[in-house]
């Protein structure tokens, strides 16, 4: 054995001490071609660095703690052309040495979301920016709907009598083809001011309009035959544009440039003409029959007949010459473009596809196969929508479809990275495009999952204990997951569910635009803020705290039965709190339906202001030291248990309604009187409350219209001769006089955390009992401390280690609960 030592270590010295930097370049000038290879040979400590290129392989790290990382991790044109196209897998106990930079781990799944389903038939889709529109006839005519992709809310447009179709969309304005007086007129929408105007309503018949900017086009045949008109928005001016012999329809415009289908050549053509110089151009006229033409910048698109079937054309009015874009074998019609993209319908009927062509690269991708039918595409920035039958009806589509034009050869891949037993470094990755999931972690697994963006996935992260943080996490059908690790300072955009099924700390996210927000995860829940989302926090047992949760479309904070607290929720179309089964305290709700809903915990120091409906509502155990003020409903409805030391004032109805065992509230200028099948019970007193500063009610203009109201917040701290909390200062200051809710509430209550001079007695009001009570004149009982910050080795739980933890943990030493004894030390 003393011969061997120094041969042990002649082989260890030089292993750890060297580290290599290996190269792989798929085309053959570095030291590997392929990733694995490079893996395969290498060791702890070195670097593989891979050159620009798709590599077509799965990847198996086999232990190595090694840097596997692309040329240059910060610049996103090399991390989007480092493509791996397969399975990246950690299975063999790698740790946080182990790590993938600055690749792109992709599939080729397309995740083309749902805009409209339902009853009814959705056809002719448009979208101009985040607004899709569409007609449809799920109320027997067909009407105009539409849907803003960025806060996913779908809304009606025109439901007027008889039917409206063919719309179209630029900016806010909403142009279509509508039959309401039993004539095609043209008529119009503001989005912005939610107003209808109409555009042309003359004799004979106008239809199938299109718009860019302030100009409106469409199709008239006020003349006995087909013309092209326009009108400008910004002048209120009709014009003509061709009234030549033949029928010209088909318009599309785009900045100065209208096109269209022209028969006066006893042949369908294309021309144009410039708004600017008010001269008109042939684009094609070739014998064969052109129809369907779209415009963008200088380029024209068209379909064409010349090879015997339907073929996609182009014309570029600045250099004036004429190019094929796509003459494959079937059909291709239904041009659109935007900026240097074309879109098309592709294929045979029973197999119509959507497709697009790169002007830039001349690149063709497929942007949707799906069984059945998908036509009629229209595209705006990133994102082309269309309708589709793959559900047995005609439904609107979309997909954002720059990562496919790009990639356009990728396999199909289930997940993008797995994690068994590991748990390595996974930093500035795309992870896109898997069948299954962007990141999965079993077993133990707890990798650092970093600065990723991952989207088009079904799962964006799914399962593992390690820490989720700061990756940009976008439209899969589940962001994160049953994640049992932290989620912390992540972007999640446009998801099916945002968070889901995760029991690790969620905190410090940016949440929004999800159809659920933050959704079943009973851990932690705080600080995050989350806006859009069609449910924001719904069934999570964990504390809930901090949170900022406005413009919820259906939930808000619903069905939490850990305690819920410190939140603002604002701005939601639903309750603020509702269903929640915890302790729902300190939180200001604002602005919602009903502010605080059908909670069955303690609800208590919470502002419950400005709702559109009941301040607080069927609320049945504890209501306590609320400020209820300037709802637009009943201040409480319908709370039979306890409610008091509650200001509840200049609500629009009744102050409280219903029975309830009151005491020591105090009721101020209810719209509807104080009571209603109630009356004042011991402690209850009508007086002014004092506020330091009213909130009110700005109806921006429209005085009896409560739909634009927005609400001007105040402080409702109480005023005080003695010292009133004033947070903009931080700091006590005094007032001229006292609020008669000081010293008010119920005798026999704790004061809380009211500091001296405190009276003895607890405040009425949502600061009542905590630190930001007003002062008054005599002291009292000393305040009563809370535990904010437990610490991790209090073994008696009262917040606070002291030599009691240390008899319990001494008590405790070398016991050991491992079923076999043996495995204890």
């Amino acid at each position: 054995m003393k011969r061997a030592l120094p041969l042990i270590f002649a082989v260890i010295i030089p292993i750890t001490c060297l580290a290599d930097t290996l190269i792989v370049d798929p085309n053959g000038s570095a030291d590997f071609v392929t990733i694995q290879e490079a893996i395969d040979f290498s060791w702890h400590g070195d670097s593989i660095v891979v050159r620009p290129g798709l590599y077509q392989e799965n990847l198996h790290f086999d232990g190595r703690a090694i840097t596997l990382t692309s040329a240059d991790p910060n610049n996103p044109n090399v991390v989007d052309s480092t493509t791996i196209n397969g399975t990246v897998t950690f299975d063999f106990l790698e740790g946080p040495v182990t790590t993938l930079i600055g690749f792109t781990v992709a599939g080729s799944r397309r995740n083309s979301l749902l805009i409209a389903d339902g009853t009814g038939i959705k056809e002719n889709p448009d979208i101009s920016g985040n607004i899709i529109v569409w007609q449809d006839n799920r109320n027997g005519d067909w009407d105009i709907y539409g849907y803003d992709l960025e806060t996913r809310q779908e809304f009606e447009i025109c439901i007027a009598a008889n039917d409206q179709s063919y719309p179209a969309v630029s900016g806010n304005i909403v142009v279509w083809n509508d039959y309401r007086n039993d004539n095609h007129d043209i008529y119009g929408y503001d989005i912005s001011t939610s107003s209808e105007f109409a555009i042309c309503t003359g004799t004979g018949l106008q239809y199938i309009p299109a718009i860019d900017g302030d100009i409106v086009v469409w199709q008239d045949d006020r003349n006995g035959n087909s013309d092209i008109y326009g009108y400008d928005l910004s002048t209120s001016s009709e014009f003509a544009i061709c009234t030549v012999a033949g029928n010209q329809n088909d318009v599309a415009v785009h900045g100065n440039i209208v096109v269209w289908k022209d028969y006066r050549n006893s042949n369908n053509d294309i021309y144009g003409y410039d708004l600017s110089t008010s001269s008109e151009f042939a684009i094609c006229t070739d014998t064969a029959h052109q129809y369907s033409p779209a415009v963008y910048g200088d380029v024209v698109v068209w379909k064409d007949y010349r090879n015997a079937n339907s073929d996609i054309y182009g014309y570029d009015l600045g250099t004036s010459s004429e190019f094929a874009i796509c003459t494959a074998a079937g059909e291709q019609q239904q041009p659109a473009i935007y900026d240097e993209i074309v879109v098309w319908r592709n294929g045979n009927y029973g197999s119509y596809d959507i497709f697009g062509y790169d002007l830039g690269t001349g690149a063709e991708f497929a942007i949707c196969t799906e069984a059945e039918n998908q036509e009629y595409p229209a595209l705006s920035g990133d994102i082309v929508v269309w309708q589709d039958y793959r559900n047995g009806k005609w439904d609107i589509y979309g997909d954002d479809f720059i990562f496919q034009q790009n990639h356009p050869t990728l396999a199909s891949a289930d997940n993008g990275i797995v994690c068994y037993f590991s748990g390595p470094s996974i930093i500035g990755n795309q992870i896109i495009g898997m069948n299954s999931c962007g990141v999965l972690s079993q077993y133990g697994s707890g990798p650092l999952v970093t600065s990723n963006i991952i989207k088009h996935c079904y799962y964006g992260i799914k399962e593992g204990e390690g820490v989720a943080e700061g990756n940009f996490v976008s439209r899969n059908e589940y962001g994160i997951d049953n994640y049992a690790g932290t989620v912390t300072d992540n972007t999640i955009w446009l998801n099916g569910a945002g968070v889901s099924l995760s029991d690790g700390n969620i905190s410090g996210n940016e949440v929004y635009n999800n159809y659920s927000g933050i959704f079943d995860c009973d851990a932690t829940v705080s600080g995050n803020i989350l806006y859009g989302n069609y449910a924001a926090i719904s069934h999570c047992d964990g504390e809930v705290s901090d949170n900022s949760v406005t413009s919820s479309q259906y939930l808000s904070i619903y069905n939490c039965n850990g305690t819920v607290s410190f939140n603002s929720v604002r701005g939601n179309n639903a309750a603020g709190i509702e269903s929640c089964g915890g302790v729902v305290e300190k939180n200001i709700v604002l602005e919602n339906n009903y502010g605080i809903f059908g909670c069955d915990g303690t609800v208590k120091n919470n502002i419950a202001a400005a709702n559109f409906a009941d301040g607080i509502a069927s609320c049945n155990n504890i209501v306590a030291n609320n400020t209820i003020i300037y709802n637009k409903d009943c201040g409480v409805r319908y709370c039979s248990g306890t409610v008091k030391n509650n200001i509840i004032a200049y609500n629009e109805s009744t102050g409280l309604y219903g029975s309830a065992s009151n005491s020591y509230n105090c009721f101020f200028q209810n719209a509807g009187g104080s009571f209603y099948d109630n009356y004042a019970k011991t402690g209850d007193m009508y007086d002014n409350p004092k506020f330091y500063q009213l909130g009110y009610w700005d109806e921006n203009g429209t005085p009896g219209d409560d739909s634009d109201d927005t609400w001007v917040e105040g402080d409702s701290h109480l005023l005080s001769e003695y010292g009133r909390w004033d947070p903009l200062s931080k700091n006590w200051v005094t007032d001229g006089e006292t609020s008669p809710c000081v010293n008010a509430g119920d005798p026999a209550d704790s004061i809380g955390q009211e500091l001296n001079p405190n009276g003895g007695r607890i405040n009425m009001g949502a600061y009542g009992g905590t630190i930001e009570a007003s002062k008054s004149l005599t002291d009292g009982p000393g305040p009563v401390a809370e535990c904010v910050a437990p610490p991790s080795m209090d073994a008696n739980d009262d917040c606070k280690v002291d030599l009691t933890d240390l008899a319990v943990f001494a008590s405790e030493w070398l016991s050991c609960g491992l079923d076999i004894q043996s495995a204890c030390w």
